[in-house]
């Protein structure tokens, strides 16, 4: 009889009482409890798998876990932080590759290029994708050297995510407002990306598969409801304090109908997602100026997956339910896992040249490729979880 594929879906576990993690950005990875629960139920159906959900608080809890209840097949990698701090992340998957164990979402080198914003910014201009003229400014000296950028512009933490560090006050309108703000930034939360703000349209395209990525449906943010005060852009309450005027004056909609823009926007995403070598998925966030073009604002590997988050909504806008989703992330790592050769690093007891196949109920072999709508052609950095 067939061995069942043994799959980890691991998550962090860094937020709540107890936590490593600071208050900052708490929001943020308590979401994906929420997520690692609804992962569990899409793949939970699918047949001849043996299933382990764990949460990890740091790497050697990951470590141990690996000694204890391993050889696994995949893992479905929903570690978004390890001890409060995104760059974590990272040893996740060094970890998966070293054990031979093949997993869903981008690969160390992906992840390390998008966390440093700085590094980010300089692929994608080698690469020709279009971004705001700026500086990734490290140290006060830095910041002094700076020459003037166009205003107003918008100062970023170089190495957050979840939009930690993004507020009203990060678009600045003077040199001195600029200052201030990347010496807040430099104090606070490291690194400070500083950024022409295009004071336009903001869209969120996000992008699925591993040899053929394709664009889903694209999603515009809403800023019909925002307060005159306060800045278009998609900030940290934004994403995450349901209560706020700009929660609620950020509203993701599908309903982009010009079709020459919808085109400069997918070229750019897909520039982006190619330069940085992404893979399986990922939200790429632009705005667009007066003259209709496109820039990319930031890159979000591994985006949000909870069910109501910006990708799975673009997914199942595009006909592909949250169960498939999940699913065919998880057929993108089986499919990794049986092109290896066979002299190539494994996971001990995998067996033959393409070892065991998790199977779709109602289905006659793994998940494919592309997933279910192969066949047919949202919030972001600045934005709510996608």
């Amino acid at each position: 009889m067939p061995r069942r594929t043994r799959i980890l879906l691991v998550y962090n576990r860094d937020y709540g009482p107890g936590g490593d993690g600071p208050a900052l950005g708490e929001e943020a990875r308590a979401g994906v409890l929420k997520t690692a629960q609804a992962a569990e139920k899409a793949a939970s159906k699918l047949k001849d798998v043996d299933l382990r959900v764990e949460g990890v608080e740091d790497p050697a809890s990951l470590v141990t876990l690996l000694d204890r209840d391993g050889p696994f097949d995949i893992a479905i990698n929903l570690c978004e932080s390890l001890r409060g701090d995104p760059r974590y992340e990272i040893p996740v998957v060094v970890l998966f590759e070293s054990r031979g164990i093949d997993y869903t979402g981008n690969p160390p080198l992906a992840l390390r290029q998008c966390l440093d914003k700085g590094k980010a910014r300089q692929t994608l201009a080698d690469a020709g994708v279009p971004t705001p003229v700026g500086a990734y400014i490290t140290t006060r000296a830095e910041l002094a050297a700076l020459p003037d950028l166009p205003l107003p512009a918008i100062v970023k933490p170089g190495r957050q995510d979840g939009s930690i560090g993004i507020e009203s006050a990060s678009v600045v309108r003077t040199r001195t407002a600029l200052e201030q703000r990347v010496r807040y930034v430099l104090k606070e939360l490291g690194p400070a990306v500083v950024e022409a703000f295009i004071d336009g349209r903001e869209f969120n395209v996000s992008i699925l598969g591993d040899l053929e990525p394709r664009c889903l449906p694209i999603a515009e943010i809403d800023f019909s409801g925002m307060p005159a005060d306060v800045p278009n852009i998609v900030s940290y309450k934004a994403k995450w304090d349901t209560s706020t005027k700009e929660y609620k004056g950020t509203v993701p909609v599908f309903d982009t109908t010009n079709e020459a823009l919808a085109r400069r926007l997918r070229k750019a995403a897909l520039g982006a997602f190619r330069a940085l070598s992404l893979r399986d998925y990922a939200r790429i966030d632009l705005r667009v100026d007066a003259e209709g073009r496109p820039f990319v604002v930031d890159v979000n590997p591994n985006c949000d997956l909870a069910p109501d988050a910006g990708f799975p909504r673009a997914a199942a806008k595009d006909g592909l339910e949250y169960e498939a989703l999940i699913q065919t992330l998880i057929g993108f790592a089986l499919d990794r896992r049986a092109r290896r050769p066979v002299s190539g690093p494994r996971s001990a007891g995998s067996g033959g040249k393409s070892g065991p196949k998790a199977t779709p109920p109602d289905s006659n072999g793994p998940s494919s490729q592309t997933g279910p709508s192969n066949k047919r052609r949202g919030r972001g950095s600045e934005t709510r979880p996608s």
